[in-house]
């Protein structure tokens, strides 16, 4: 599956840097963030040509950024792949009728996000620091390098600050995150190195090449490295 959103999003990438002028131009709020993640259809503004950068954002509408994220050519597309049939989402407070039921059923599957419990995903909450980076890192792959903590956010802040997600003291980790928050974040999670685990003799995610001008292994959107981790 991860080798999917690899290729998928070299893809995507390739069809928007052919692209002279950005289409997406908000008369409030511009950056490399918002331009690029609009291109890739993974945080699009409104209706009225804003992106209003300083609103909060719901764990629901997280939930559909980051699954977003994972499948940025289906993103493009205007649809979401449907990849876990058959699987339902456990928590009490949402429902199939609900906008963002399969992105949340596909976003803890996957382990991206998760709820608060097997019954409470807080939908309409407002998503935290915390919360807004322990996805960024999982996306790609960083959780296999974050260590177990009490509480839990403060292995995922002192990782984000390791790994180059966030600057020390940026963010602290029950801040209310804005809309220019997670577009600045995903699009620095989109540019880190990807992490390829090497456990028992295999690979997670398997290593995959894609063929360039000097047959370099592009492993990611906007770098071209990984980190390998062996264990």
């Amino acid at each position: 599956m991860k080798s999917k959103k690899i290729i998928s999003m070299l893809a995507a990438f390739a069809i928007t840097a052919s692209a002279a002028v950005s289409a997406y131009a908000y008369t409030d709020y511009n950056t490399d963030a918002t331009e690029t993640l609009s291109e890739l259809k993974i945080m699009l503004g409104y209706e009225d040509g804003t992106f209003r950068p300083d609103n909060k954002i719901t764990r629901a509408e997280m939930a559909a950024i980051s699954v977003r994220a994972e499948y940025p050519f289906y993103a493009a597309d205007g649809e979401i792949e449907k990849t876990i049939d058959g699987d339902t989402v456990t928590f009490k407070d949402i429902t199939p009728s609900d906008w963002f039921y399969n992105q949340v059923k596909e976003g803890t599957i996957l382990g991206i996000f998760n709820g608060y419990d097997q019954d409470t995903f807080g939908p309409n909450d407002t998503v935290t620091a915390a919360q807004l980076i322990k996805v960024c890192l999982n996306i790609p792959d960083y959780n296999f390098l974050v260590e177990s903590s009490e509480p839990w956010y403060e292995s995922w802040m002192d990782a984000a600050v390791k790994y180059g997600l966030i600057k020390e003291g940026e963010f602290t980790a029950d801040q209310e995150v804005t809309r220019a928050d997670v577009a600045e974040l995903m699009y620095r999670a989109l540019n880190m190195p990807m992490v390829r685990v090497v456990q028992g003799g295999h690979d997670y995610p398997p290593p995959h090449k894609v063929s360039t001008a000097d047959d370099t292994p592009y492993q990611w959107l906007l770098g071209n490295n990984i980190i390998e981790w062996v264990h």
